[in-house]
């Protein structure tokens, strides 16, 4: 729906302008209808914008007042064809507010224009810059439900919304579709040596987003950040773009590093073992990390074992002390889990989510940052 921005927001009828020439001069209209020989009242509907400037009226302007009568001419003209101009662009306008009306059946349009940095005020321009982003019509249910790819199950922990689930993934749609392209292309492999340096660095907690970009960039693997979305309580997803270039996108809805890692761990097996075709896709939310899902529970199994060996883990959880105090054994694997090269957050981590023990708050993951 193009929109010619020459087009004025009202039609200016050459009487305005003649009144203004008029004003400007110190005549009044009573006088300068009797100069040029015009009924006044004829004169005033000219200049109300009631009745056209005709070529005979012209030309007694030109005479009178050394303005040309083609100038006068032009200008009701381009009056006329200004209000036609007008007429079709409202039309086009209506037109447009009806597609964002069907649209708002199944995204939540408004945050996915703000999202996207669309701030048009019409809706032919909303309409225009979102059609240069999206290659189908969000008008179309169907069109829309295979851009939006993946399963998921309500958290939970939060509510969930449908429309909210589709925009945050439109989102992520659009934007990928601006992001250049890896150098590199993604091969099977790929993933696993990804996997193993995000751990290594997390274990270490050097772990920025700089570093995540870059490794994942190395395996050919595509990286985006996403703003969370009310009722869209989504931390991680994964999915192969139509140029079969996989892609992980994340929301930094907790401002936890090491929650994060395992994220893009668990998206890192999806896209290895998991995603063999475009149409294909998963989502990680709050609340449901840990799906009945055969392949969710592998992807948590790979992220946590990549994290934590089975064999290192086995040696960390020693303890040679007879307290059973929670704290005390906490301290202890903790100081364990440094011998061993592990990050004392993560290993803490996984020992209160195995024993569903969140009452301590020691060995906090580290914060999210850029860059080192």
């Amino acid at each position: 729906m193009a929109t010619n921005r020459s087009i004025p927001f009202k039609a200016t009828h050459p009487g305005y302008i003649l009144k203004e020439e008029l004003k400007e001069r110190g005549i009044k209209q009573n006088e300068f209808s009797k100069t040029i020989g015009v009924a006044p009242s004829n004169l005033n509907e000219v200049i109300k914008g009631k009745r056209n400037v005709t070529p005979e009226l012209a030309l007694k302007l030109e005479k009178h007042l050394d303005v040309p009568s083609g100038l006068w001419l032009r200008l009701q003209s381009q009056y006329e064809c200004d209000l036609i101009r007008i007429a079709e662009r409202d039309k086009e306008e209506v037109a447009a507010r009806a597609y964002e009306k069907e649209c708002g059946e199944f995204v939540l349009l408004p945050k996915l224009c703000k999202a996207l940095g669309i701030e048009a005020e019409r809706a032919t321009d909303r309409i225009k810059q979102l059609e240069l982003l999206f290659d189908f019509l969000l008008s179309e249910s169907f069109q829309v439900e295979r851009s939006t790819l993946g399963l998921y199950r309500k958290s939970d922990k939060r509510l969930t919304d449908e429309k909210a689930m589709r925009t945050w993934q439109l989102i992520v749609y659009a934007k990928a579709r601006q992001m250049p392209l890896p150098s590199v292309s993604y091969q099977n492999g790929n993933g696993m040596v990804a996997a193993q340096r995000i751990a290594a660095l997390a274990n270490k907690q050097s772990l920025t987003i700089e570093k995540i970009k870059s490794v994942l960039a190395e395996a050919g693997i595509m990286y985006l950040e996403v703003e969370k979305l009310n009722k869209a309580p989504i931390d991680a997803y994964s999915r192969l773009l139509h140029n079969g270039v996989p892609l992980i996108a994340v929301t930094y809805r907790f401002n936890d590093m090491d929650k994060l890692a395992f994220d893009i761990l668990h998206e890192i097996c999806h896209i290895e073992k998991h995603l063999s075709k475009v149409d294909e896709a998963f989502i990680s939310l709050d609340g449901s990390e840990y799906s009945n899902d055969p392949k969710e529970i592998e992807a948590n199994t790979f992220a946590r074992d990549i994290l934590i060996p089975p064999a290192m883990w086995k040696a960390i959880l020693k303890n040679e002390t007879d307290s059973l105090a929670v704290h005390h054994v906490i301290n202890l694997l903790a100081k364990n889990a440094e011998k061993h090269g592990i990050s004392q957050s993560i290993a803490v981590a996984r020992y209160k989510h195995d024993n569903d023990f969140y009452r301590t708050k020691v060995y906090q993951s580290p914060k999210i940052k850029e860059k080192p």
